[in-house]
């Protein structure tokens, strides 16, 4: 399996101008050469919700039934369960998530992290999505990875 992440998929940090036909193309060409699973990257953190899920919508609907994209979102504790829920809603189902939500991007401005993935787990649930990571086993390595990542 060969992963590939967009970055900037939603925009970028420079204003320049955003072609979703531009994004399927590279969609499309990454997939050409073996790549079986491409990600949508928010590089910058700057990633409204309507982004988010007008992106998913309008590469869906030149894509027709081929595989969603995944979501790689960079947020803040207090941005990510509206930003997740844009792109549920807009038929993504795969995430790149962190325990504690740990790590980022250097090209993110503020605090931004990556997505929970006890977070995740607990929002897809809610959803009536499957998730079958315990709630249990995932507090505890959500706790030890903070725990550990606070030690440096």
């Amino acid at each position: 399996s060969m992963y590939a992440s967009i970055s900037m998929a939603f925009g970028n940090n420079e204003g320049d101008p955003f072609e979703v036909a531009e994004l399927v193309e590279w969609i499309e060409r990454l997939e050409d050469i073996g790549v079986d699973r491409v990600g949508l990257a928010d590089t910058t953190a700057q990633a409204t919700p309507d982004d988010v899920r007008d992106v998913y919508t309008a590469v869906q609907r030149e894509r027709g039934d081929r595989r969603v994209p995944e979501a790689h979102l960079h947020c803040t504790p207090q941005t990510q369960e509206a930003l997740v829920d844009a792109a549920l809603t807009a038929d993504c189902r795969d995430f790149d998530a962190a325990l504690g939500g740990l790590g980022g991007c250097q090209f993110a401005k503020g605090p931004e992290s990556n997505v929970s993935t006890l977070s995740l787990a607990r929002q897809c649930r809610a959803r009536g999505l499957v998730s079958d990571l315990p709630d249990d086993s995932l507090e505890e390595l959500d706790r030890r990875a903070r725990s550990l990542a606070s030690g440096y």
